[in-house]
């Protein structure tokens, strides 16, 4: 089909062919959620998303309210309005760098094959243990280990992994398996899991799990 008389193209050609103009007019319809989410698919963007005009107007649509001083930094005012949202999203492009975290204790074991390691928001991350083979250099006997680790990393020099308890109906085998985190651009709320298996045997079941209590230190639940 056609979005604003632009001819069907792939979305890579179709951000290409809007103008500044058409740009700014799809994103003052989103939401804060979607805008964050629109400054991935480019430089270019991510510029555009950080208009003061956008995030005044956000601002001012979640009940933020103004005295009558001046402000200059509308994203930090909508920032104060969701103290919980990731900083990352809204500072500049940087290399990638690999460090180790000082005072971080080792966890596991996580197994050997495809362990699940996500961000789930607050500078949080959940390593889901991978599979081990029976054999003793490789095979195909896999054994799914039933293992979860959290580590707070906004800890600082005091991050620890902490094992979490698992509880339900969990997946046969996550080895191989298609799975992500769904949530509201903020933080993680339930992690979905579909198929797994190696060249013997392989499922085609759905499990999702929900991280709500993770807050409350509670044990996390599988659920076909």
């Amino acid at each position: 089909g056609t979005l604003l008389g632009l001819p069907a193209m792939s979305d890579t050609r179709m951000c290409a062919a809007l103008t500044d103009e058409m740009a700014m007019a799809v994103f003052r319809f989103l939401d804060h959620v979607a805008l964050c989410r629109v400054q991935a698919l480019s430089s270019h963007y991510r510029v555009l998303g950080r208009s003061g005009y956008l995030w005044r107007r956000l601002y001012f649509a979640q009940g933020g309210t103004n005295d009558g001083g001046a402000i200059s930094d509308w994203i930090g005012e909508f920032k104060r309005l969701h103290p919980s949202w990731d900083d990352a999203i809204f500072l500049p492009a940087r290399g990638v760098a690999v460090a180790s975290v000082p005072g971080c204790e080792q966890a596991g074991p996580f197994g050997g094959q495809d362990a699940k390691v996500f961000g789930i928001g607050r500078d949080r991350v959940l390593v889901l243990s991978g599979a081990s083979y029976g054999e003793r250099r490789g095979g195909f006997r896999l054994r799914q280990t039933g293992s979860a680790f959290v580590v707070d990393l906004s800890e600082n020099e005091g991050s620890r992994w902490t094992q979490v308890q698992l509880h339900g109906d969990s997946p046969p085998s996550m080895h191989g398996s298609y799975c992500g985190i769904c949530g509201d651009g903020v933080e993680g709320e339930t992690f979905v899991t579909f198929g797994g298996g190696n060249h013997v045997g392989d499922h085609s079941e759905v499990h999702e799990m929900d991280l709500s209590t993770l807050d409350n230190a509670g044990p996390l639940r599988w659920r076909r």
